[in-house]
């Protein structure tokens, strides 16, 4: 049995006392450092859809317009003119449906949650395992790939030229993808690389996040 004027537990206390400063220490390190990671990232990126999809609807109903009229001076193809008008009247209508390009929101990022328009519900990042952006001529396809059973939203689609659009893969590891026209960011397009980067930090953020919490709480 150890009397109080013990050397021993005196060592002993001693030491656990070491140990225990030796842990705050890291702890308090280990928050400091997440805490400076996060603060490089904003805590919100708002992205809205590009004002060149007006442009590009305009420039292509003038086109239909032109094709209408040539076909029509030329006597031979009245149906074909028909068809001409009725889809330069199509691509028309979208220059309407899209009079808010570069102002509305489309998407927004936080360090926990992404939030697309034509989602009924915000996808948690900590769930996003992959992200594949690619790009044909006219639309950006982003897939995300969610961890087994994660929770995937209800969505709804807009009827008109390049509205975005959902598309959902109910499967093991559930899909949502995104296809859209691009993202603008302060009058800015971004390019495929630059939402790849940046959508990558934001799931980061949402993981480092996670583990502020989880540090914190211990």
């Amino acid at each position: 049995m150890n009397h109080p004027d013990d050397p021993l537990a005196s060592l002993a206390q001693s030491l656990t006392e070491d140990f225990n400063q030796h842990t705050g220490d890291q702890l308090q390190s280990a928050i400091q450092e997440r805490e400076a990671w996060l603060a490089e990232v904003p805590a919100v990126t708002e992205l809205a859809y590009p004002r060149k999809v007006r442009r590009t609807l305009a420039y292509l109903s003038v086109f239909m317009f032109l094709l209408a009229a040539g076909v029509a001076w030329d006597g031979s193809g009245g149906l074909m003119a028909g068809i001409f008008v009725i889809v330069g009247l199509i691509l028309i209508s979208g220059v309407w449906l899209h009079r808010r390009a570069g102002e509305e929101l489309l998407m927004r990022l936080t360090h926990t949650r992404l939030w697309f328009r034509n989602l009924d519900a915000e996808i948690d990042l900590v769930d996003v395992e992959d992200i594949l952006i690619k790009k044909d001529r006219v639309n950006l396809w982003i897939t995300l790939t969610l961890r087994e059973g994660a929770p995937l939203p209800g969505f709804h689609n807009t009827l008109g030229p390049l509205m975005p659009r959902i598309k959902i893969k109910r499967a093991k590891a559930p899909q949502i993808r995104l296809v859209l026209a691009g993202l603008e960011l302060d009058g800015k397009t971004l390019t495929a690389e630059q939402l790849l980067g940046m959508l990558q930090t934001y799931c980061t953020a949402a993981r480092v996040e996670a583990e502020l919490r989880t540090l914190k709480a211990s």
